[in-house]
């Protein structure tokens, strides 16, 4: 009975609490923008490789090249993060990002080497092996400690969509056009046969 009252008194929970605060709101949109790109940019990159090498061991390049930095600096990374402003070093990393999806941009583009995709890969996978748990550091500062939980719940939903929109609207993209390069640079040029390898 006694437990019944204190149910009862109890304010109910509200999921969309942490939906209505500006910073949260910024937070994730961000992180689905992100996310939402970085998986059409996988798509992309494994079509462009494919088409460009015939070969599936250059697909099986693409995630061994990411995650190796990601694995060797997991353990740094962690401890520069929680020593340093998290803020700023998400910032460095999503720039280095950034720049490594430009690079992708102009080999995909100008048809350049192979190796330099990968050199690109290396430093996307090296962002984010700091990007990652500094964003993830960064939530619990954006939010009152009593939503963290609705907070995650959210941004664990919105990553699951990213991650199937994402593909979609690339496998589409290709499908119209017949090549990857518009997702790497939003304009139209052929890709090169298998022949031109790189």
């Amino acid at each position: 009975m006694a437990r019944a009252e204190v149910t009862a008194r109890s304010p109910a929970h509200d999921p969309y609490a942490v939906l209505r605060l500006p910073n949260f709101q910024r937070f994730t949109a961000a992180r689905f923008l992100s996310s939402f790109g970085a998986e059409m940019l996988e798509v992309a990159i494994g079509w462009n490789l494919y088409v460009r090498t015939g070969s599936a061991l250059a697909l099986g390049f693409v995630g061994l090249v990411q995650v190796i930095p990601i694995i060797l600096l997991s353990l740094p990374a962690g401890q520069i993060i929680d020593r340093s402003d998290r803020r700023s070093i998400a910032m460095g990393a999503q720039s280095v990002a950034a720049l490594s999806v430009l690079g992708l941009a102009l080999i995909a583009y100008w048809h350049g080497p192979v190796g330099l995709i990968y050199l690109c890969l290396l430093l996307l996978g090296s962002a984010s092996g700091f990007s990652f748990p500094a964003l993830t550091a960064l939530l619990s500062q954006t939010i009152p400690e009593e939503l963290y939980a609705s907070a995650v719940t959210w941004n664990s939903s919105i990553f699951q969509i990213a991650a199937i929109l994402g593909p979609t609207l690339a496998g589409f993209a290709i499908g119209a056009t017949g090549h990857a390069t518009i997702i790497f640079t939003g304009k139209g040029r052929e890709s090169p046969g298998l022949s031109s390898g790189g």
